[in-house]
């Protein structure tokens, strides 16, 4: 990746801050689909789908109409990132990125996270559109994706099916030489302190100690997964990335949400069309048809 990149210097500082605990691991998995799939629950892709096209279903042509019109930045929806427009918003962005990627392969790892063994496991975040778009439409063999390993979390550890494919990452240049992020302006990376807490279930929970932004959606994530009490806190630090390479494409590019909802729609009550691919509603459920 191009080094000219002033965000980077967040990944350096998280490194050196990495090298005084031991009780942090930064893993690069290079897995199948199929690992992948299991890592991420099997049914997961499926329940995510089917859970989308039930709110798109129901948006007004008034409102999916002003969102084509003006765009995603433009648009108020999208930033409360829930309704049927954001429904919407999600759907032509998935299909964006399965053939941004069927094209060009997959130039960014998503962020693996761990959200609980009561909750969801693993999951991705940022990427869970990518690994939706992968899981769903094939278009790669192997999944890039890397996993930062707080070993104070029960079950967080990588499955041993899995581990066969990651590899530690120590070195910030190892780390960045996994980003192909020439010509995305959007593109940055951002470390922070959070707070691993111990919150009286048998999880532990992270918080932010800064007001929680759109870039730092995935610690909001954490932190309304569990009851938070705080006991036993301690700090530690976080890493993600911001990307905005699809909504910056929706925005300049004035047909391509046209061009992507026509290939969206529901064909009849009981037929839904994305792309290539169908789905048919069975006993209240929206699934692939075969």
């Amino acid at each position: 990746m191009s080094t000219d990149n002033t965000s980077t210097g967040a990944v350096y500082s998280f490194f050196e801050w990495l090298k005084n605990n031991n009780d942090v691991t930064l893993y690069h998995i290079e897995a199948s689909p199929d690992n992948f799939r299991r890592l991420i629950g099997a049914d997961s892709t499926a329940n995510e789908f089917n859970r989308i096209i039930k709110l798109y279903v129901s948006v007004t042509k008034e409102s999916l109409h002003h969102f084509i019109d003006s765009g995603p930045t433009k648009d108020p929806n999208i930033d409360k990132c829930s309704g049927p427009v954001y429904a919407g918003y999600r759907l032509a962005k998935i299909l964006w990125l399965a053939d941004n990627i069927q094209k060009n392969g997959l130039k960014i790892p998503l962020q693996l996270q761990f959200f609980g063994s009561n909750c969801d496991g693993f999951q991705c975040h940022p990427g869970s559109d990518k690994s939706l778009a992968i899981d769903l439409l094939h278009p790669l063999t192997k999944i890039s994706a890397f996993y930062i390993h707080y070993h104070h979390i029960p079950n967080s550890a990588l499955p041993t099916y899995i581990m066969p494919s990651a590899k530690k990452i120590t070195t910030p240049s190892v780390f960045l030489s996994l980003f192909n992020i020439e010509n995305n302006h959007t593109f940055y990376f951002t470390n922070h302190e959070i707070i691993l807490s111990d919150s009286n279930v048998p999880e532990l929970v992270l918080l932010p100690d800064e007001p929680v932004t759109n870039a730092h959606e995935n610690i909001k994530i954490f932190r309304e997964s569990w009851n938070y009490k705080k006991n036993n806190a301690f700090p530690t630090r976080h890493m993600t990335y911001g990307d905005g390479l699809v909504r910056n494409h929706m925005d300049i590019e004035p047909d391509l949400l046209k061009e992507l909802f026509a290939k969206i729609y529901l064909k009849d009550d009981n037929t839904f069309v994305f792309g290539d691919i169908t789905f048919l509603l069975s006993n209240g459920i929206w699934i692939t048809e075969q």
